[in-house]
């Protein structure tokens, strides 16, 4: 056989008493029934050779060792036979070479281990030396600042007198800024509440002023019989958006003079609008208007003119 098949039939030996967990000492006779079983398959394995597939797919099972026995032909139960002999011999050997194979292993890392360890302490040794001279030039400085430290603790004493007299003159002008911010919030504070006031009577007047010209238009405007219906529609149009606007005023006034301001601006809007639906009614009422008198009259004359008309004929039907 060559080296390669050698090799092969070594390594899955040792698998198959790696897959173990135990010692050569403490191996029973199934343990011996599995590992000749194993060992067998591995040299079939090795020459290329068929094996019965139902053992080998039913192995690593030891109990499964017995079930897989019986089928086995007479030369391949006689091979197995020979393995079971020398199986316990070749535990030992397996074991022998498992245990050489690791410790060359070990006493290669303790190898590598020691030479890595020689190269830290070589690197050591020179980072000592380079640690000292720079220990040396730290002295040398230390007591170059040293001296500094001294000449900078008496400037730093100083400079801390002039600090405190600093910040007492600080907190001085801090109060006096103080004062002045809390009279300046104050009096914003009143003047807003002022100017709200005026605002406010301001808006009063306005709208008296507004909506006693426009009543009195109103009544100018509603004396002829032709617009005299449209009155109290008008009037009480005026009067709904009169009680609206201060409704809406004292609601709007308690946000501030912002929203005042723009409220100012919304009302003259909407006194234009009701100006000009009041002229509205004015007009639609003045076009739809119907003199009823002068019907009547008219009615009237025509009536009595039939009424003569016919006295005439009865007098002529008389003659």
């Amino acid at each position: 056989r060559s080296k390669t098949d050698e090799s092969e039939n070594g390594s899955c030996m040792k698998e198959s008493f790696s897959q173990l967990n135990a010692t050569c000492a403490n191996l029973d006779d199934t343990m011996l029934n599995y590992l000749a079983l194993r060992f067998t398959i591995c040299h079939f394995q090795t020459l290329k050779r068929e094996f019965p597939e139902q053992c080998v797919h039913a192995l690593p099972s030891i109990e499964s060792v017995a079930e897989c026995t019986k089928n086995l032909s007479e030369i391949t139960f006689s091979i197995y036979t020979q393995f079971y002999t020398h199986t316990r011999a070749s535990c030992y050997f397996l074991e022998s070479k498992l245990w050489q194979e690791k410790t060359h292993r070990t006493i290669s890392r303790l190898g590598e281990v020691a030479d890595f360890s020689a190269n830290l302490i070589e690197q050591s040794l020179v980072n000592s030396d380079t640690l000292i001279k720079g220990q040396a030039e730290l002295h040398a400085k230390a007591s170059q600042l040293s001296d500094k430290h001294d000449g900078l603790h008496d400037k730093m004493d100083t400079n801390h007198q002039k600090m405190d007299e600093l910040t007492q003159d600080i907190n001085k002008y801090y109060n006096m800024v103080y004062d002045m911010l809390s009279l300046l919030s104050n009096s914003s504070v009143r003047l807003e509440q002022m100017l709200s006031l005026v605002m406010g009577e301001s808006q009063q007047l306005s709208s008296f002023l507004f909506y006693f010209t426009l009543t009195l238009m109103t009544f100018l405007l509603t004396m002829p019989s032709r617009t005299n219906a449209a009155r109290l529609k008008m009037l009480s149009f005026i009067v709904l958006h009169f009680i609206l606007e201060r409704l809406s005023f004292s609601a709007v006034s308690s946000f501030g003079s912002d929203y005042i301001s723009l409220f100012f601006t919304l009302t003259c809007y909407t006194r234009f609008f009701t100006v000009l639906m009041s002229l509205f009614l004015l007009v639609h009422t003045g076009y739809n208007h119907r003199d009823y008198e002068t019907l009547l009259s008219v009615i009237n004359t025509k009536l009595d003119e039939e009424r003569s008309e016919n006295k005439k004929f009865r007098e002529i039907i008389q003659k």
